[in-house]
């Protein structure tokens, strides 16, 4: 469970960072909502999540 659920928790905590690198390296790392906040806003990103979520719930449906 573990190598399942530590490379989930640097992913998610790299989604609310804003990271600062500079020659390889990072500088800083400072919590932020504004790739959230874009993301949210983006219909893009919700006709996306509206299109799998249809296509999952007919492929349950269908194997029910």
């Amino acid at each position: 469970m573990v190598v399942a659920v530590v490379p989930f928790a640097i992913l998610l905590s790299l989604g609310f960072s804003d990271i600062v690198v500079s020659r390889g390296a990072i500088v800083s790392q400072t919590f932020s909502l504004d790739h959230l906040t874009n993301a949210l806003s983006d219909s893009l990103y919700w006709t996306t999540f509206y299109r799998s979520m249809t296509l999952a719930l007919s492929t349950m449906a269908l194997c029910l």
